[in-house]
């Protein structure tokens, strides 16, 4: 897949009916067959692919701003109607709902939830601070709701709460 640019694969999830989604980053074209090609905004972008039992694709949605969207950290879980995919990225990402999402720091970490049979996006979220914050699983709960594990390098607010720390976990 792709051209001679940067493509990274760097995360899969099982889908319905044994189906497959992909997720990492790319820079320049990122071409997935069947029509489904997608180029850099500049800088790396995210990509999602959706592809079916025969490895055939579905759809490939991407999502950039012009510096690093996404890095070898995405990953993806499908559950239900939803597909949880996260990442890093730095300066701005636009997932193509509301607003672009603007890093706080270094990088921040990104959390979009779309929709598995279209690759929609249904929402999105930026986390993190001042420092080097990033994305490095994703599970969905019984609720839907995502749960995301991560390191923050400097303290980050949360709403209610503060975590993080020198390169703390969360």
């Amino acid at each position: 897949f792709g051209d001679g640019a940067t493509q990274i694969a760097a995360g899969i999830a099982g889908g319905a009916n044994g189906g497959l989604f992909v997720v990492g980053a790319f820079d320049g074209t990122l071409s997935m067959g069947g029509g489904k090609t997608k180029t850099s905004s500049g800088g790396l972008d995210a990509f999602v692919a959706k592809l079916d039992a025969n490895v055939s694709p579905q759809w490939l949605a991407a999502f950039g701003g012009g510096g690093l969207a996404a890095d070898q950290r995405a990953t993806a879980v499908a559950a239900g109607s939803h597909l949880a995919v996260v990442g890093d990225f730095a300066h701005a990402v636009d997932p193509g709902v509301v607003e672009p999402l603007h890093s706080a720091g270094d990088t921040d970490a990104f959390l979009l939830i779309l929709d598995p049979a279209s690759g929609a996006v249904l929402g999105a979220a930026s986390f993190g601070g001042p420092g080097a914050d990033h994305a490095a699983a994703v599970a969905l709960d019984a609720s839907g709701a995502a749960i995301v594990a991560g390191v923050l390098g400097a303290p980050a607010s949360f709403g209610c709460a503060t975590l993080g720390g020198s390169a703390q976990s969360a």
